[in-house]
């Protein structure tokens, strides 16, 4: 399963690899990033969209680039996850370095939702414990992660909380957005799924609702609290 997540082979066999990252997946193209280093290869990142300033921790974040160099002779665009990556160095003996440790752990961070994920098991912790012993930077990458969010986020939450209505004794949450609302605030429709999140810490409730207004009160997603 992870051969094929990773064909080990095409990284080994190329000239000058690209990894193609989004804001989910970028901090594992930077441990791959580290990993091709190690192989003395020609390697860039590349963001299919613009990567978010929380993610300033990753050791290569400023070599992010918006264009696949025609001297590229393999593209690999990312999806693999923390435990699949770590599960790949393991199955080819790879040894992480402090760069790949703190750029996974930021990975398994955001991936697990700051440990506070229905998926946390002991493995997650295990690995969590792993990596800092590896010398991932966590209280950086914590910092970052948790204390780098733009204003158009806070301009926008403050929209979402004020439409929100509850219902069904408090237990499913309502939030209706407009793109009105996302153009004055600056946000994407993405930055309403990370507050959705939040409305699930609310006492009593265990369902939220995103609704647009703007398009007969469609319903965009849901989000329950596993």
């Amino acid at each position: 399963m992870i051969k094929h997540l990773i064909p080990y082979e095409k990284f080994i066999d190329a000239k000058h690899v690209t990894i193609v990252v989004d804001n989910d997946s970028v901090a594992c193209g930077s441990v791959l990033y580290s990993f091709v280093l190690s192989l003395h290869k020609k390697v860039t990142l590349v963001q299919k969209e613009a990567i978010a300033p929380m993610y300033q921790f990753l050791p290569w974040y400023k070599e992010l680039r918006e264009h696949i160099p025609a001297s590229s002779d393999y593209v690999y665009e990312v999806s693999i996850k923390s435990m699949e990556l770590c599960d790949f160095f393991k199955l080819h003996h790879i040894k992480i370095n402090k760069k790949m440790a703190t750029a996974l752990y930021g990975a398994l961070l955001v991936e697990y939702e700051y440990f506070s994920s229905s998926k946390v098991d002991g493995t997650v912790f295990a690995l969590a414990s792993e990596l800092i012993e590896m010398g991932a930077e966590y209280k950086k990458v914590t910092h970052f992660l948790q204390n780098s969010h733009p204003l158009s986020l806070f301009r926008l939450k403050a929209k979402l909380l004020d439409s929100m209505i509850l219902k069904e004794n408090a237990t499913l949450a309502q939030l209706f957005v407009s793109d009105e609302d996302l153009r004055s605030s600056g946000a994407e429709l993405e930055d309403c799924f990370v507050i959705m999140k939040e409305v699930l810490r609310v006492v009593h409730v265990q369902e939220a609702l995103l609704i647009k207004t703007d398009e007969n009160n469609k319903i965009i997603t849901t989000i329950k609290d596993i």
